[in-house]
Protein backbone atom coordinates (compact mmCIF):
# COMPACT_ATOMS: atom_id res chain seq x y z
CA UNK A 1 0.00 0.00 0.00
CA UNK A 2 2.79 2.63 -1.00
CA UNK A 3 0.80 4.39 -3.28
CA UNK A 4 -1.86 5.54 -0.84
CA UNK A 5 -1.75 8.58 0.76
CA UNK A 6 -4.39 10.18 3.33
CA UNK A 7 -5.21 13.88 2.78
CA UNK A 8 -8.25 16.22 3.24
CA UNK A 9 -10.81 16.34 0.40
CA UNK A 10 -9.90 19.97 -0.82
CA UNK A 11 -8.72 19.11 -4.35
CA UNK A 12 -10.92 20.89 -7.53
CA UNK A 13 -12.61 17.13 -8.05
CA UNK A 14 -12.37 15.69 -5.02
CA UNK A 15 -16.39 15.88 -4.85
CA UNK A 16 -16.91 14.00 -8.02
CA UNK A 17 -14.67 11.25 -6.47
CA UNK A 18 -16.39 11.03 -3.26
CA UNK A 19 -19.89 10.96 -4.88
CA UNK A 20 -18.53 7.95 -7.25
CA UNK A 21 -16.72 5.88 -4.16
CA UNK A 22 -19.91 6.21 -1.81
CA UNK A 23 -22.47 5.23 -5.19
CA UNK A 24 -19.97 2.35 -5.18
CA UNK A 25 -19.73 1.45 -1.16
CA UNK A 26 -23.35 1.74 -0.94
CA UNK A 27 -25.63 1.17 -4.01
CA UNK A 28 -28.68 1.30 -4.11
CA UNK A 29 -28.53 4.01 -1.33
CA UNK A 30 -27.92 7.20 -2.46
CA UNK A 31 -25.20 7.83 0.05
CA UNK A 32 -24.00 9.48 -2.86
CA UNK A 33 -26.41 12.51 -3.11
CA UNK A 34 -26.72 12.77 0.47
CA UNK A 35 -23.08 13.51 0.28
CA UNK A 36 -23.19 16.04 -1.54
CA UNK A 37 -25.97 17.89 -0.24
CA UNK A 38 -23.43 18.14 2.80
CA UNK A 39 -20.47 18.77 1.39
CA UNK A 40 -22.13 21.87 -0.39
CA UNK A 41 -24.13 22.90 2.20
CA UNK A 42 -24.16 21.22 5.59
CA UNK A 43 -23.45 24.87 7.82
CA UNK A 44 -19.72 24.21 9.48
CA UNK A 45 -18.73 21.30 7.60
CA UNK A 46 -15.62 22.80 6.24
CA UNK A 47 -13.86 20.23 3.14
CA UNK A 48 -11.05 20.25 5.63
CA UNK A 49 -13.37 18.15 7.60
CA UNK A 50 -13.65 15.07 4.88
CA UNK A 51 -10.82 12.69 4.86
CA UNK A 52 -9.73 10.21 1.82
CA UNK A 53 -7.74 7.82 1.53
CA UNK A 54 -5.76 8.19 -1.99
CA UNK A 55 -3.93 5.89 -4.68
CA UNK A 56 -1.67 8.23 -6.07
CA UNK A 57 -0.77 5.35 -8.68
CA UNK A 58 -4.80 5.63 -10.39
CA UNK A 59 -5.02 9.45 -8.75
CA UNK A 60 -8.10 7.69 -7.24
CA UNK A 61 -9.98 8.20 -3.91
CA UNK A 62 -10.24 4.48 -2.31
CA UNK A 63 -11.73 5.24 1.31
CA UNK A 64 -13.35 8.20 2.58
CA UNK A 65 -15.34 9.45 5.89
CA UNK A 66 -16.12 12.72 7.04
CA UNK A 67 -16.03 14.69 10.39
CA UNK A 68 -19.18 16.22 10.93
CA UNK A 69 -19.42 18.94 13.54
CA UNK A 70 -21.99 18.90 16.28
CA UNK A 71 -23.69 20.78 19.50
CA UNK A 72 -24.91 18.73 22.15
CA UNK A 73 -25.87 20.10 25.36
CA UNK A 74 -25.95 18.56 28.64
CA UNK A 75 -28.22 20.59 30.72
CA UNK A 76 -27.00 23.87 30.52
CA UNK A 77 -23.49 23.37 28.89
CA UNK A 78 -22.44 23.31 25.30
CA UNK A 79 -19.97 21.47 23.78
CA UNK A 80 -19.17 19.96 20.30
CA UNK A 81 -19.19 16.87 18.78
CA UNK A 82 -17.21 15.21 16.14
CA UNK A 83 -19.19 12.73 14.13
CA UNK A 84 -17.40 10.22 12.18
CA UNK A 85 -19.84 10.11 9.66
CA UNK A 86 -20.19 8.70 5.63
CA UNK A 87 -17.58 6.25 5.91
CA UNK A 88 -16.54 3.95 3.05
CA UNK A 89 -13.99 2.21 1.74
CA UNK A 90 -13.85 0.36 -2.18
CA UNK A 91 -14.08 -3.86 -2.17
CA UNK A 92 -11.07 -4.26 -3.09
CA UNK A 93 -9.13 -2.17 -0.79
CA UNK A 94 -10.78 -3.22 1.72
CA UNK A 95 -9.01 -5.23 4.84
CA UNK A 96 -6.02 -3.25 4.74
CA UNK A 97 -5.94 -1.36 7.11
CA UNK A 98 -7.24 2.45 5.80
CA UNK A 99 -9.73 2.72 8.14
CA UNK A 100 -7.20 2.91 10.96
CA UNK A 101 -5.37 5.43 9.10
CA UNK A 102 -7.95 7.39 8.22
CA UNK A 103 -9.51 7.40 11.80
CA UNK A 104 -5.89 8.75 13.16
CA UNK A 105 -6.30 11.62 10.77
CA UNK A 106 -9.74 12.37 12.04
CA UNK A 107 -8.57 12.28 15.57
CA UNK A 108 -5.43 14.48 14.68
CA UNK A 109 -8.24 16.94 13.12
CA UNK A 110 -10.53 16.62 16.68
CA UNK A 111 -7.60 17.73 18.43
CA UNK A 112 -6.96 20.51 15.84
CA UNK A 113 -10.31 21.87 16.48
CA UNK A 114 -10.89 21.38 19.85
CA UNK A 115 -13.09 18.46 19.37
CA UNK A 116 -12.98 15.93 22.67
CA UNK A 117 -15.57 13.45 21.94
CA UNK A 118 -16.94 11.68 19.03
CA UNK A 119 -20.23 9.73 18.02
CA UNK A 120 -20.98 6.97 15.03
CA UNK A 121 -23.95 5.60 14.00
CA UNK A 122 -22.14 3.13 11.86
CA UNK A 123 -22.71 -0.59 11.92
CA UNK A 124 -21.84 -2.86 15.04
CA UNK A 125 -18.97 -5.26 15.43
CA UNK A 126 -16.55 -2.79 13.54
CA UNK A 127 -16.02 0.76 15.52
CA UNK A 128 -14.74 -0.96 19.39
CA UNK A 129 -11.64 -1.81 17.67
CA UNK A 130 -11.54 1.72 17.38
CA UNK A 131 -12.37 2.68 20.60
CA UNK A 132 -16.13 3.15 20.29
CA UNK A 133 -18.76 2.00 22.83
CA UNK A 134 -23.00 2.56 23.48
CA UNK A 135 -23.35 5.52 25.10
CA UNK A 136 -26.26 7.51 23.87
CA UNK A 137 -29.89 6.07 23.03
CA UNK A 138 -30.34 6.06 19.33
CA UNK A 139 -33.24 4.62 17.09
CA UNK A 140 -36.58 4.02 19.07
CA UNK A 141 -38.66 1.96 17.83
CA UNK A 142 -42.24 2.61 19.45
CA UNK A 143 -44.91 0.71 16.61
CA UNK A 144 -48.44 1.88 16.96
CA UNK A 145 -51.00 0.06 14.98
CA UNK A 146 -52.99 2.46 13.01
CA UNK A 147 -56.35 1.16 14.41
CA UNK A 148 -54.82 2.82 18.21
CA UNK A 149 -54.81 5.72 16.62
CA UNK A 150 -58.57 8.06 16.82
CA UNK A 151 -60.25 9.79 13.55
CA UNK A 152 -60.86 13.23 15.25
CA UNK A 153 -59.51 15.34 12.26
CA UNK A 154 -63.07 16.48 10.72
CA UNK A 155 -64.12 18.11 13.92
CA UNK A 156 -60.50 19.34 15.15
CA UNK A 157 -60.27 22.63 15.53
CA UNK A 158 -56.41 22.77 14.65
CA UNK A 159 -54.73 23.17 11.28
CA UNK A 160 -51.67 21.52 9.63
CA UNK A 161 -49.33 23.09 7.17
CA UNK A 162 -45.63 22.76 6.62
CA UNK A 163 -42.71 24.82 8.51
CA UNK A 164 -41.15 27.90 6.39
CA UNK A 165 -38.45 29.59 6.61
CA UNK A 166 -40.10 32.64 9.01
CA UNK A 167 -40.92 29.89 11.81
CA UNK A 168 -37.48 29.05 12.92
CA UNK A 169 -37.63 31.31 16.28
CA UNK A 170 -40.53 28.85 17.10
CA UNK A 171 -38.50 25.83 16.01
CA UNK A 172 -35.55 26.79 18.19
CA UNK A 173 -37.69 28.02 21.12
CA UNK A 174 -39.44 24.39 21.12
CA UNK A 175 -36.07 22.78 20.86
CA UNK A 176 -35.46 24.88 24.46
CA UNK A 177 -38.08 22.84 26.14
CA UNK A 178 -37.16 19.84 24.85
CA UNK A 179 -33.67 20.66 26.45
CA UNK A 180 -35.35 21.63 29.50
CA UNK A 181 -37.05 17.65 29.92
CA UNK A 182 -33.72 15.61 28.81
CA UNK A 183 -30.30 16.24 30.36
CA UNK A 184 -28.35 15.31 27.02
CA UNK A 185 -30.10 16.52 24.05
CA UNK A 186 -28.52 18.62 20.40
CA UNK A 187 -28.82 22.02 20.39
CA UNK A 188 -29.16 23.25 16.25
CA UNK A 189 -28.53 27.09 14.94
CA UNK A 190 -30.75 28.72 12.97
CA UNK A 191 -28.33 27.70 9.59
CA UNK A 192 -29.44 24.23 11.02
CA UNK A 193 -33.41 24.43 11.30
CA UNK A 194 -32.58 26.02 7.55
CA UNK A 195 -30.65 23.01 6.23
CA UNK A 196 -33.24 20.95 6.92
CA UNK A 197 -35.98 22.48 5.89
CA UNK A 198 -34.53 22.98 2.83
CA UNK A 199 -31.09 21.31 1.69
CA UNK A 200 -31.82 18.56 3.47
CA UNK A 201 -35.04 17.46 1.39
CA UNK A 202 -33.05 16.44 -1.13
CA UNK A 203 -31.57 13.78 0.78
CA UNK A 204 -32.35 10.05 2.35
CA UNK A 205 -32.43 12.06 5.65
CA UNK A 206 -35.33 14.12 4.37
CA UNK A 207 -37.77 15.03 6.68
CA UNK A 208 -41.45 16.55 6.69
CA UNK A 209 -42.07 19.65 9.54
CA UNK A 210 -45.60 20.14 10.36
CA UNK A 211 -46.29 23.13 12.43
CA UNK A 212 -49.88 22.32 14.46
CA UNK A 213 -51.83 25.67 14.85
CA UNK A 214 -55.24 27.26 16.36
CA UNK A 215 -56.00 30.63 17.20
CA UNK A 216 -53.85 30.88 20.63
CA UNK A 217 -51.63 27.63 20.03
CA UNK A 218 -48.86 26.26 18.04
CA UNK A 219 -46.64 22.66 18.22
CA UNK A 220 -44.61 20.74 15.86
CA UNK A 221 -43.95 17.41 14.60
CA UNK A 222 -41.36 15.78 12.18
CA UNK A 223 -41.72 13.29 10.00
CA UNK A 224 -38.78 10.89 8.62
CA UNK A 225 -39.62 10.37 4.72
CA UNK A 226 -37.36 7.16 4.91
CA UNK A 227 -35.72 5.33 7.38
CA UNK A 228 -35.78 1.60 8.83
CA UNK A 229 -39.04 -0.26 9.08
CA UNK A 230 -42.22 -0.36 6.82
CA UNK A 231 -43.75 2.40 9.11
CA UNK A 232 -44.27 5.87 8.91
CA UNK A 233 -41.42 7.32 11.55
CA UNK A 234 -42.20 10.00 13.71
CA UNK A 235 -39.14 11.50 14.85
CA UNK A 236 -39.99 15.09 17.02
CA UNK A 237 -43.39 16.21 18.50
CA UNK A 238 -43.62 19.52 20.97
CA UNK A 239 -42.83 18.76 24.49
CA UNK A 240 -45.25 21.00 25.41
CA UNK A 241 -48.17 19.72 23.72
CA UNK A 242 -51.78 19.62 24.93
CA UNK A 243 -53.79 16.51 25.23
CA UNK A 244 -56.36 17.33 22.19
CA UNK A 245 -53.54 18.79 19.95
CA UNK A 246 -51.79 15.96 20.26
CA UNK A 247 -54.96 13.57 19.39
CA UNK A 248 -55.65 15.67 16.92
CA UNK A 249 -51.96 15.54 15.31
CA UNK A 250 -51.89 11.66 15.55
CA UNK A 251 -55.09 11.82 13.73
CA UNK A 252 -53.32 13.66 11.04
CA UNK A 253 -50.44 11.77 11.67
CA UNK A 254 -52.96 8.46 10.77
CA UNK A 255 -54.43 10.13 7.82
CA UNK A 256 -50.96 10.53 6.41
CA UNK A 257 -49.83 6.98 6.95
CA UNK A 258 -52.97 5.66 5.11
CA UNK A 259 -52.44 8.36 2.46
CA UNK A 260 -48.75 6.54 2.28
CA UNK A 261 -49.75 2.84 2.23
CA UNK A 262 -47.40 2.75 5.69
CA UNK A 263 -48.84 0.11 8.03
CA UNK A 264 -47.96 1.85 11.57
CA UNK A 265 -46.79 4.44 13.00
CA UNK A 266 -43.36 3.94 14.17
CA UNK A 267 -41.75 6.44 16.84
CA UNK A 268 -38.17 6.99 16.90
CA UNK A 269 -38.00 9.18 20.36
CA UNK A 270 -37.38 8.12 23.91
CA UNK A 271 -39.51 6.58 25.70
CA UNK A 272 -40.16 9.71 27.87
CA UNK A 273 -40.72 11.96 25.54
CA UNK A 274 -44.81 13.62 25.79
CA UNK A 275 -46.00 11.71 22.31
CA UNK A 276 -44.33 8.34 22.96
CA UNK A 277 -46.14 8.22 26.67
CA UNK A 278 -48.94 8.88 24.93
CA UNK A 279 -49.48 6.01 22.61
CA UNK A 280 -47.41 3.18 24.79
CA UNK A 281 -50.67 4.22 27.25
CA UNK A 282 -52.73 3.63 24.17
CA UNK A 283 -51.21 0.44 23.96
CA UNK A 284 -47.99 0.84 21.50
CA UNK A 285 -45.19 -1.73 22.05
CA UNK A 286 -42.66 0.09 23.40
CA UNK A 287 -40.04 -1.57 21.65
CA UNK A 288 -36.17 -1.45 22.39
CA UNK A 289 -33.65 1.47 20.92
CA UNK A 290 -29.78 1.25 19.28
CA UNK A 291 -27.37 3.60 20.63
CA UNK A 292 -24.93 5.87 19.53
CA UNK A 293 -21.37 4.68 19.83
CA UNK A 294 -19.10 7.19 21.21
CA UNK A 295 -15.29 8.00 21.58
CA UNK A 296 -13.91 10.30 24.74
CA UNK A 297 -10.15 10.99 23.20
CA UNK A 298 -9.58 13.89 25.84
CA UNK A 299 -11.75 12.88 29.06
CA UNK A 300 -9.60 15.79 31.09
CA UNK A 301 -10.57 18.28 28.84
CA UNK A 302 -14.18 17.45 28.43
CA UNK A 303 -14.62 16.74 32.03
CA UNK A 304 -13.56 20.18 32.09
CA UNK A 305 -16.02 21.70 30.23
CA UNK A 306 -18.58 20.15 31.63
CA UNK A 307 -17.41 21.60 35.30
CA UNK A 308 -20.94 23.71 35.10
CA UNK A 309 -22.50 20.43 35.39
CA UNK A 310 -20.59 18.82 37.45
CA UNK A 311 -20.40 21.75 40.42
CA UNK A 312 -24.19 21.95 40.05
CA UNK A 313 -25.21 18.23 41.14
CA UNK A 314 -22.96 18.42 43.96
CA UNK A 315 -24.58 21.74 44.97
CA UNK A 316 -27.82 19.85 45.00
CA UNK A 317 -27.02 16.73 47.06
CA UNK A 318 -25.93 15.88 50.31
CA UNK A 319 -22.16 16.28 49.57
CA UNK A 320 -22.88 20.36 48.60
CA UNK A 321 -20.22 21.66 50.98
CA UNK A 322 -17.75 18.79 49.80
CA UNK A 323 -13.94 19.25 50.00
CA UNK A 324 -10.95 17.34 48.64
CA UNK A 325 -9.96 15.19 45.55
CA UNK A 326 -11.93 12.83 43.92
CA UNK A 327 -9.98 10.28 41.50
CA UNK A 328 -11.29 8.48 38.52
CA UNK A 329 -8.61 5.78 38.12
CA UNK A 330 -9.23 4.94 34.15
CA UNK A 331 -5.91 2.23 34.80
CA UNK A 332 -4.10 3.30 31.92
CA UNK A 333 -4.05 7.06 33.95
CA UNK A 334 -5.82 8.79 36.75
CA UNK A 335 -7.98 12.06 36.92
CA UNK A 336 -8.07 14.19 39.97
CA UNK A 337 -11.10 16.40 40.62
CA UNK A 338 -9.98 19.06 42.91
CA UNK A 339 -12.55 20.35 44.89
CA UNK A 340 -13.43 23.36 47.57
CA UNK A 341 -16.88 23.49 49.24
CA UNK A 342 -18.56 22.35 46.53
CA UNK A 343 -16.39 24.35 43.87
CA UNK A 344 -14.20 22.75 41.05
CA UNK A 345 -10.69 24.56 41.59
CA UNK A 346 -9.20 22.12 38.68
CA UNK A 347 -8.91 18.93 36.86
CA UNK A 348 -5.81 17.51 36.02
CA UNK A 349 -3.88 14.14 35.94
CA UNK A 350 -3.55 12.19 39.01
CA UNK A 351 -0.18 11.85 39.75
CA UNK A 352 1.99 8.80 41.73
CA UNK A 353 0.91 10.40 45.70
CA UNK A 354 -1.60 8.12 47.55
CA UNK A 355 -4.86 9.10 47.04
CA UNK A 356 -8.10 8.25 49.58
CA UNK A 357 -11.25 8.82 47.28
CA UNK A 358 -10.93 6.50 44.16
CA UNK A 359 -13.51 5.06 42.05
CA UNK A 360 -11.83 2.52 39.33
CA UNK A 361 -13.35 2.76 35.32
CA UNK A 362 -11.90 1.01 32.36
CA UNK A 363 -12.22 4.09 29.64
CA UNK A 364 -13.73 2.00 27.18
CA UNK A 365 -16.46 2.17 29.51
CA UNK A 366 -16.45 5.49 30.77
CA UNK A 367 -18.45 7.37 28.34
CA UNK A 368 -21.33 5.79 28.99
CA UNK A 369 -20.88 6.87 32.53
CA UNK A 370 -19.94 10.31 31.45
CA UNK A 371 -22.85 10.71 29.19
CA UNK A 372 -25.71 9.30 31.51
CA UNK A 373 -26.45 5.89 29.61
CA UNK A 374 -25.54 3.70 32.46
CA UNK A 375 -25.27 4.37 35.84
CA UNK A 376 -21.96 2.69 37.62
CA UNK A 377 -23.81 0.41 39.44
CA UNK A 378 -25.79 -0.89 36.30
CA UNK A 379 -21.93 -1.19 34.22
CA UNK A 380 -20.50 -3.16 36.96
CA UNK A 381 -22.87 -5.77 36.53
CA UNK A 382 -21.47 -6.95 33.38
CA UNK A 383 -17.82 -4.98 34.47
CA UNK A 384 -16.51 -6.00 38.05
CA UNK A 385 -13.92 -3.30 37.25
CA UNK A 386 -16.00 -0.60 37.37
CA UNK A 387 -15.56 0.15 41.04
CA UNK A 388 -14.79 2.26 44.47
CA UNK A 389 -12.01 1.59 45.68
CA UNK A 390 -11.01 3.67 49.01
CA UNK A 391 -6.53 3.51 49.02
CA UNK A 392 -4.84 3.75 52.39
CA UNK A 393 -2.22 1.15 54.39
CA UNK A 394 -4.63 0.21 56.76
CA UNK A 395 -7.71 -2.38 55.26
CA UNK A 396 -10.41 -1.18 53.21
CA UNK A 397 -13.02 1.22 54.64
CA UNK A 398 -16.42 0.22 53.56
CA UNK A 399 -17.85 3.10 55.24
CA UNK A 400 -15.89 5.16 52.59
CA UNK A 401 -16.42 3.02 49.83
CA UNK A 402 -20.28 3.91 50.01
CA UNK A 403 -19.10 7.19 50.43
CA UNK A 404 -17.47 7.13 46.91
CA UNK A 405 -20.61 5.10 45.42
CA UNK A 406 -22.84 7.94 45.87
CA UNK A 407 -20.29 10.97 45.07
CA UNK A 408 -20.52 9.24 41.85
CA UNK A 409 -24.02 8.61 41.94
CA UNK A 410 -23.83 12.15 42.46
CA UNK A 411 -21.46 13.55 39.74
CA UNK A 412 -22.41 11.23 36.83
CA UNK A 413 -26.09 10.21 36.87
CA UNK A 414 -28.39 7.97 34.57
CA UNK A 415 -29.77 10.76 32.72
CA UNK A 416 -32.50 11.07 30.08
CA UNK A 417 -30.46 11.88 26.63
CA UNK A 418 -31.78 11.71 23.38
CA UNK A 419 -30.16 13.17 19.72
CA UNK A 420 -32.42 14.62 17.28
CA UNK A 421 -30.86 14.52 13.96
CA UNK A 422 -29.23 18.17 12.42
CA UNK A 423 -29.17 16.65 8.87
Amino acid sequence: METIIIRTAIKSNDLEQLKQLFKTAFHPEKVDEFAEVLYQHLPNLKKEYWLVAEDTSKEQIVAALALIPWEWKMENTIFKVAEMGIVATLPEYRGKGLMHKLNKAFENVMQEEGFFLSSIQGIPGFYHKLGYEYAVELENHIYTPLDLLNNLLKESEFSFRMAEKSDIPFLMDEEQKFQQKFELSVNKSAELWNYQLRESLKTECASEIWMIETNNQQYYFKILLHGFGAGLILSEMSEGISFDAMQASFSFIKSLAIKKQKPYVRLNMHRESTAAKHVLALGANGGKSYALQVKITEPIKLLRQLVPVLEKRIRQSEFNDFTGIFRLNLYQFSIDLNWNRGMLISIEKGNDQEQMLTFNVNPRWFPMLCLGHRNWEEIQWMHPDVKPEFLVLNPIDNGNNAKIGKLMQVLFPKVKGWINLQY
